[in-house]
């Protein structure tokens, strides 16, 4: 019971994938309009991964992701808690 719920914690999403979509959307906006201030071009032609890559910055799925990882392992630190 435990292992099933603990397995299943880490793909559950936290927001409704629309709404993480939407989320990492405006983030690429705002991260590119930032590498491109930085840089005096545009970003154009170049994927968000890239850009991300560039400025040094998560996405905010893999953000979600490694914070749903280190809650679970806060829970299974504890050994009260199960």
């Amino acid at each position: 019971m435990v292992f099933s719920r603990l397995v299943s914690g880490l793909v559950a999403p936290v927001l409704p994938p629309e709404l993480v979509r939407s989320l990492e959307m405006c983030h690429a906006r705002r991260v590119r309009l930032l590498v491109a201030s930085a840089w005096g071009t545009s970003t154009q032609g170049y994927t968000h991964d890239e850009v991300f890559r560039m400025a040094g910055v998560r996405t905010v799925e893999s953000t979600l992701r490694v914070q749903r990882v280190r809650a679970l392992q806060a829970f299974m630190a504890d050994p009260v808690a199960h």
